[in-house]
């Protein structure tokens, strides 16, 4: 038994056994108990005379792809992954390779693959999520047996050089405001630039989750497509994002203004719940060329607020928590900052020779310290 570790570091077990084909056929398990009980059922098999005298299934990949998605995806997913889901299987996927038998596609047919998306001008970001569509559906099919192994991806994606973060300045912001004041859009926009929501999370916002006794909101909803509210947000958890100030006075006025009884906090002139269907191009960019800023997406407005509040001193892991992110990779995209926080930052800690007073019997640790606290004082 091989013993596997993954690039993530987690461990897989791999078993092998010859077909009385001559083949080789491979699986690799989880655990060392499962791969030990595959094997021996594979031996057993080939004593009977069973193991590999088959004749090879054909099993177009478009036939699997449809089967993964109806088990795996639909209904199971957030509908705005579900339908991304959908769009890469019949625009990308099921074109180009759905005739092809899962049973026989190699590595070589993914590099081909791989070869004809560039070749389209599609960015290696881009191709790298349509690959991770195809190869979930041939896991799929190494899972149900139509394959004898699963697709090796050492090598496969395409690096994609980081972009950086960009973000509205605060005099763009300020603009921007004061171009929507008084209107729904101005209301978002100033609620995102605050709490770095995302855009289904502020149109998903309803008044029962804006807890003005203990001054946080709960954020745990996100608006879909069609007006469909799910009772949870990306990576489906929820978030509390504390009110003070400025920001829970501006709550409590758009409570004491609203123009109907429904739930949701940002509405439009009839009171129903804003459509992020479009939202960009209804609303936003117009916004942006009428106060003469720049047309950033929606989602910078988030970027924005993690942005300035690492340039105004905040901590990496605190802002982990108020934007929501499972893991502090997601965070560190916001390190990038500017050139004079990082100067201050990398003030902090500066080594030095002893001085004279140190060299006679002065602690370096106190003398500093005591320099601190009066600079302090």
């Amino acid at each position: 038994m091989e013993r596997v570790k993954l690039e993530n570091g987690e461990i897989r077990y791999r078993e092998k056994v010859r077909l009385l084909s001559g083949r080789m056929q491979t699986r690799t398990f989880r655990t060392a108990k499962s791969a030990e009980q595959w094997k021996r059922e594979q031996e057993v098999a080939k004593e009977r005379g069973e193991l590999g005298l088959r004749k090879a299934k054909r099993t177009p990949l478009k036939k699997v792809a449809e089967q993964w998605f109806a088990v795996r995806i639909k209904n199971q997913k957030a509908q705005k992954t579900e339908q991304t889901y959908r769009v890469v299987i019949d625009c990308h996927v099921n074109p180009m390779l759905g005739d092809l038998f899962v049973e026989f596609i190699d590595r070589s047919t993914l590099d081909s693959f791989v070869e004809k998306l560039v070749a389209k001008g599609k960015r290696p970001g881009t191709i790298n999520r349509i690959l991770g569509v195809l190869l979930q559906v041939i896991d799929y099919a190494w899972e149900i047996g139509l394959r004898t192994e699963p697709m090796r991806r050492k090598g496969l994606m395409l690096k994609d050089p980081e972009r950086p973060v960009d973000f509205y300045t605060v005099e763009e912001i300020q603009t921007l405001l004061e171009a929507t004041e008084g209107t729904a859009l101005g209301n978002i926009i100033h609620v995102g630039v605050n709490t770095g929501m995302r855009l289904g999370e502020l149109l998903g916002l309803c008044w029962d989750k804006v807890d003005f006794g203990s001054e946080q909101i709960m954020i745990c909803r996100t608006l879909h497509a069609k007006g469909r509210l799910q009772e949870n947000t990306k990576g489906r958890r929820f978030r509390i994002f504390p009110l003070s100030g400025a920001l829970l006075q501006f709550f409590r006025e758009l409570k004491a203004k609203r123009i109907s009884v429904g739930r949701h906090v940002f509405t439009d002139e009839d009171g129903n719940p804003i459509c992020p269907d479009h939202f960009c191009q209804r609303l936003f960019y117009k916004a942006c060329d009428t106060a003469g800023v720049r047309r950033l997406r929606f989602h910078d407005i988030r970027h924005t607020f993690a942005s300035h509040f690492m340039m105004k001193g905040g901590n990496i892991f605190e802002l982990q928590k108020l934007l929501g992110h499972s893991e502090i990779k997601d965070t560190m995209i916001y390190a990038h900052l500017t050139k004079d926080h990082l100067k201050r930052a990398a003030t902090i800690l500066q080594f030095a020779p002893r001085s004279a007073e140190e060299k006679n019997g002065g602690s370096p640790f106190m003398a500093r310290f005591e320099s601190g606290q009066k600079k302090a004082e």
